[in-house]
């Protein structure tokens, strides 16, 4: 048996490499996702079969300890995440007992230094937290708390912050997921982002968007929402990115929020 996938080999072959004992082998799985990463990037819409996403899933729960073999199908997994129409396609490939989820979760748990697994961690959840399927999921895999911990391991990264913002304002709609951001306290952490992005309107129309949603929990920490100069700094990043039409939106409605209470 080969030890190292063929360059030529199709998403088909490289699925069925790992199989049986090269799914033992951290170099046999190594060549096999950097050669279906090299066909994500070549070909547009390219989705595997059940039973191949079965296969990854499987191997990549059995190669925890293995790092670089972590980060390729994270990796490999953020590439299979479409960039539009999301909702119809992440359904065609996600295991249906959220085994996908608790593995992305359980490779940003292991390894929380790495920036890598972080960025491609964060992103996969922040377009599974559009998916209504996904919610019930991400709820009890603890991907509230990867998310929470990524943001204040690198708050100053603008991609993890974008995409953990992003995530918590579709999540924070939820009832699935609504007790684990009350939970997690990020309301701090969210002041932050506002303070050391403020010049990138993403990053400040995203976490705006998750100020305003917690604002309007039932269970909101109102007194942590208001301290920490949340006023100050809600208006600064309005008033810096005044030409940003959703900031503009969501800006006026969580100072309403903060004035009102």
């Amino acid at each position: 048996m080969e030890d190292i996938i063929r360059p030529s080999a199709t998403l088909a072959q490289a699925v069925d490499f790992m199989r049986g004992g090269n799914g033992n082998k951290p170099s046999s799985v190594i060549s096999a996702l950097q050669r279906i990463l090299v066909i994500l990037g070549d070909a547009e819409d390219t989705q595997l079969t059940d039973e191949q996403n079965e296969t990854l899933v499987a191997v990549m729960q059995h190669t925890l300890r293995h790092e670089a073999v972590q980060d390729l199908f994270i990796k490999v997994f953020n590439a299979m995440m479409p960039t539009s129409d999301p909702d119809g396609h992440i359904r065609k490939y996600l295991p249906s007992d959220g085994r996908l989820i608790d593995c992305v979760v359980a490779a940003m748990k292991e390894y929380k230094q790495s920036k890598n697994i972080q960025v491609c961690g964060t992103e996969i959840i922040m377009h599974m937290a559009t998916v209504t399927e996904c919610t019930g999921f991400l709820a009890s895999s603890g991907a509230i708390q990867v998310q929470a911990f990524a943001l204040r391991e690198f708050s100053r990264d603008p991609k993890i912050t974008n995409h953990v913002c992003s995530s918590l304002w579709n999540m924070s709609t939820n009832t699935d997921t609504y007790a684990g951001i009350v939970e997690a306290h990020l309301i701090p952490d969210l002041r932050g982002v506002l303070r050391t992005h403020e010049k990138l309107p993403d990053i400040c129309d995203s976490a705006l968007l998750a100020l305003w949603a917690i604002s309007l929990m039932q269970d909101c920490d109102w007194q942590e929402l208001q301290e920490y100069g949340m006023i100050e700094c809600v208006s600064r990043a309005w008033a810096i990115n005044i030409d940003t039409a959703t900031i503009c939106g969501a800006a006026p409605g969580l100072l309403h929020a903060l004035f009102d209470e």
